[in-house]
């Protein structure tokens, strides 16, 4: 369907995957995150997590709303 309707040109299409992309990134930092704190090698501090965990959810939301909407 998206190579019919050549979607993977559009503007928000590639948007959408940029987003992605980097919500993917985010994931495997958190990864790397959860083996630091597994061995008691936490770096980061308490700030740090609630300031991430912001963007991450700005990541989802406008990941949904490139879904949504196609502008």
């Amino acid at each position: 369907m998206m190579w019919e309707h050549q979607w993977y040109l559009a503007g928000w299409f590639q948007g959408k995957l940029v987003l992605v992309i980097l919500m993917s990134a985010i994931h495997g930092y958190f990864a790397r995150r959860v083996r630091d704190f597994a061995a008691d090698r936490n770096a980061v501090s308490q700030k740090f997590y609630r300031i991430i965990n912001e963007v991450v959810t700005a990541l989802m939301v406008g990941i949904v709303i490139l879904v949504i909407v196609k502008p």
